[in-house]
């Protein structure tokens, strides 16, 4: 009996200690799937989870579209290069005059807004074919920074116009005349009312103490 007795006792003890290896176990498996990887360790360590990663994307944007509203606007003296349906050229406005008047011989003698505004300019045809000046210094548009613009007006005899079928590799030098009120400064484009499809967009600042007066 004594005998039956330290058996059972013993089994008792080697079921204990059975099942507290595989709870011990279970325990060990258990955190090393909750421990985090190396590159998650790297992470937190720098201080970078998730969020802070997409912030600093973020941020990497901005800046850069920043940088292209910037340099979007070009300068008098600068070219700009226009691909458009009827051909590529280049454009280089190279000063502005305000003209009080124009001739008894011009459609217009006085102004309309409060004075006449000459842009001289050049153009160069770059593409493959002939082109016609007209055709390029149509797309030119004059702006205040309030929205208000116009385009330029053609056919005056007070100007040196800008006309004629440019060669491949040509160039012609000549005037543009718009009619726009006093600003601080002004935009030049060319191509912005053009379909997208049809011509890409170039655009000049000009500002008021860049412009000669009578």
């Amino acid at each position: 009996m004594k005998k039956k007795l330290t058996v059972t006792f013993l089994s008792l003890i080697v079921m204990v200690f059975v099942v507290a290896c595989g709870n011990q176990s279970d325990e060990q498996d258990e955190t090393t799937a909750n421990e985090p990887t190396g590159q998650q360790e790297d992470n937190d360590d720098q201080g970078l989870n998730d969020d802070t990663v997409n912030d600093v994307e973020e941020e990497d944007d901005l800046d850069s579209n920043e940088t292209v509203a910037d340099g979007e606007y070009l300068r008098l003296g600068e070219t700009g290069v226009m691909e458009t349906i009827i051909g590529d050229y280049e454009v280089t406005p190279t000063s502005v005059r305000y003209v009080s008047e124009m001739t008894e011989g011009d459609p217009i003698v006085n102004p309309n807004s409060d004075t006449f505004i000459v842009i001289d300019t050049m153009i160069t045809n770059i593409g493959d074919e002939p082109m016609n000046a007209d055709d390029a210094i149509s797309q030119a548009r004059l702006r205040n920074m309030r929205g208000g613009g116009t385009g330029r007006y053609k056919d005056f005899v007070s100007i040196d116009n800008i006309e004629g079928e440019l060669a491949p590799g040509e160039s012609i030098e000549g005037e543009m005349l718009f009619d726009l009120g006093f600003e601080e400064e002004y935009e030049l484009s060319f191509g912005s009312i053009a379909l997208e499809s049809a011509s890409n967009v170039q655009e000049w600042k000009i500002y008021e103490d860049e412009i000669d007066s009578e």
